[in-house]
């Protein structure tokens, strides 16, 4: 457990704290593929995954996961039993009245929508390529208020192997969806002739890490706000990005209203 140890009879702060314990002890969202999850050989990987141990080892330490449910995630960084938290699709919302006990470091990661085509597609490289050309997407005004944006045709499919099979048979030229819907698909049909080819511009949701609000957290989120900044502009987040969501987002320049 992440509890304060103290020396000399002095508590020290959490980065003092950590690096005197030699590990940074992350809770993190069980099953949240591609970022965090267990691959065919029981080893805990994905995006955030590995982004965390690039943090642990910019603050001199090692990284140690522990899989939660997210209810458990708020209740133990509240409580002080982890440094900080990886939470994917929730985040803490306080009560009317109650102050937010938790505060982000700087966002590693702008949600976008993927944009996929076949791999024989050498004419969409641009969401503003879509114009004209019939797309699907999931049943979702998200997906959809997008397809509208790049003055796509768009059909919405319920069955997210049905929409990429449309794509595929050339029946539709591009699927406008979520990072995980192709992720997932294309790791149970690596055959499959898709890939990302662009990407959107920013959704609502990013990620950053979660530490408990308290004496000594400052030098804690500014310690790790450098590190992610590091990784960033060193290109350490791009890689990463490549590697476990087959596209690199982060390199991705911001579309225009044009």
């Amino acid at each position: 457990m992440a509890s304060p140890i103290k020396e000399n009879g002095v508590q020290l702060d959490s980065l003092s704290e950590i690096q005197g314990r030699g590990e940074v002890i992350f809770a993190v969202e069980k099953d949240c593929f591609p970022w965090a999850y267990r691959d065919s050989k029981n080893r805990l990987t994905g995006f955030c995954i590995e982004v965390a141990k690039c943090i642990a080892e910019e603050l001199g330490s090692k990284a140690k996961f522990v899989e939660v449910e997210s209810i458990k995630l708020w209740s133990g960084l509240e409580n002080g039993d982890y440094d900080m938290g990886i939470s994917i699709y929730d985040t803490y919302t306080a009560a009317d009245g109650e102050v937010n006990p938790f505060e982000n470091t700087y966002k590693y990661f702008l949600m976008k929508a993927a944009v996929v085509a076949r791999n024989d597609n050498t004419t969409i490289n641009d969401p503003l390529d879509l114009w004209d050309r019939y797309v699907v997407t999931p049943v979702d005004p998200v997906y959809i208020k997008l397809a509208n944006r790049y003055k796509a045709f768009c059909v919405g499919i319920i069955n997210t192997d049905e929409m990429f099979s449309l794509v595929e048979s050339k029946n539709m030229e591009a699927a406008i969806c979520s990072i995980e819907d192709i992720t997932k698909y294309l790791r149970d049909n690596m055959d499959s002739p898709l890939e990302i080819v662009t990407a959107t511009k920013e959704l609502s949701g990013s990620l950053s890490f979660h530490l408990r609000k308290g004496e000594g957290s400052s030098d804690m989120k500014r310690s790790v706000n450098r590190a992610i900044l590091k990784l960033k502009r060193n290109g350490t987040l791009a890689k990463l990005s490549l590697k476990y969501l087959g596209y690199d987002f982060l390199s991705q320049p911001e579309d225009n209203d044009q």
